[in-house]
């Protein structure tokens, strides 16, 4: 799960592929921005089958934090 978000956030930064996103920097930090929180959450949403909150950012701060919240979304999905 963590490397399919960090692979997302990539592709939505531009990221050029010189090394892997860090997990624990804030996703502010790495350059996210409203609109790219959407499409971030819009294209977790689709990859998990899940239907995620616009906040998804603001109360997953990190990579590591958004693959944990979705680990437990999936959970309850699949029990």
């Amino acid at each position: 799960i963590l490397r399919e978000a960090t692979a997302i956030a990539a592709r939505l930064l531009g990221h050029d592929g010189a090394g892997p996103l860090p997990p624990d920097t804030s996703l502010l930090d790495l350059g996210f921005n409203s609109l790219i929180a959407v499409e971030f959450r819009d294209a977790l949403a689709e990859a998990f089958g899940l239907d995620l909150p616009s906040t998804l950012i603001y109360q997953t701060p990190t990579l590591r934090a958004v693959a944990d919240h979705l680990a437990a979304e999936i959970a309850q999905v699949n029990p």
